[in-house]
């Protein structure tokens, strides 16, 4: 094997680092994989069965898609193969790297806005009113709108994930008129490809943030009572809250459950800055799942 040194900055080699752990992989198929991408191939190409498999080992089901045949159904004049063909460079750059930075933009920018709050309105107060006494109301309130930012950013990352997943059909049928429904892209993608993307090892978190986006823009319904099923300890205000604001204080957190009412206000579903990272990386893990059966199956014919 040819030896080959490259010099890449600090803060790129901790992402290479990071991704190959999430994605159990060695620098090197990283590399491999990515060269893949860009159309960078050998003469002797790699077969699907030699490539690592993290759905194999995560001891997941995950149907390959079978494009070589042509269903009879009203997108039959497609031909999958050739629309399929190199999108795994474009997949990364249109759809991972938004993911990425959307909850770049909510650890790095949003959140930390109300590191110092309580201080700033402290200061505010005494400055603006001639008494030492600190009234928290304004805090108590603040500390409910971090809570709607954290939410609403979950609720953000749930739409840009369906849109890209419509853009992908749009892309695949040619049709950048059609109408975005999300269950109909689905099908579309399941039927056309023979695709199981229900068996994608991300697929149970995806559902869950379907739940919970669901719950946070109706509030009480369906999707809270399936989130409340799946997840109850979204629906326990953290230690924070508890402190400073009047948070249900007659209910029984660990068992009761209790209606939904203003989940967009930062009440009643109380997500953390963590769980809005874990739904991100579980998007790019849906579409690097997705670029791994494409890969799969472009090295094998």
């Amino acid at each position: 094997m040819t030896k080959l040194t490259i010099k890449i900055s600090e803060e790129r080699y901790q992402a290479l680092k990071e991704t190959a752990d999430r994605e159990r992989k060695n620098f090197d198929d990283i590399i491999d994989d990515s060269l893949e991408l860009f159309g960078i191939k050998s003469e002797v190409p790699l077969l699907a069965s030699d490539k690592p498999d993290r759905q194999n080992k995560a001891n997941n089901k995950i149907i390959q898609p079978d494009l070589s045949t042509n269903k009879t159904n009203k997108v039959s004049s497609i031909e999958p193969p050739n629309k399929f063909n190199g999108w795994g460079a474009d997949i990364i750059k249109t759809f991972i790297l938004p993911v990425r930075y959307f909850y770049k933009a909510l650890s790095e920018h949003i959140l930390p806005a109300f590191n110092n709050l309580e201080v700033e309105i402290e200061n505010k107060y005494l400055t603006e009113v001639t008494s030492d006494i600190y009234d928290d109301t304004e805090y108590s309130y603040m500390m409910y709108m971090r809570q709607s930012m954290i939410n609403l950013h979950a609720v953000g990352l749930r739409h840009l994930y369906e849109q890209q997943f419509s853009y992908l059909v749009m892309r695949l049928l040619e049709n950048y008129e059609r109408q975005a429904v999300y269950i109909k892209d689905e099908k579309v993608i399941i039927d056309l490809g023979e695709i199981d993307i229900k068996y994608f090892r991300s697929w149970k978190k995806l559902e869950e943030l379907y739940y919970l986006c669901n719950a946070i823009k109706h509030a009480q319904g369906t999707g809270a009572i399936k989130l409340n099923k799946a997840r109850p300890d979204l629906f326990e205000p953290p230690s924070l809250l508890i402190k400073w604001c009047d948070v249900r204080p007659s209910w029984d957190f660990s068992t009761k459950p209790f209606p939904v009412h203003n989940p967009l206000a930062g009440e009643d579903i109380y997500l953390t800055e963590k769980d809005v990272k874990d739904y991100s990386l579980a998007i790019e893990d849906f579409w690097n799942e997705f670029i791994s059966v494409l890969n799969n199956y472009n090295n094998s014919n």
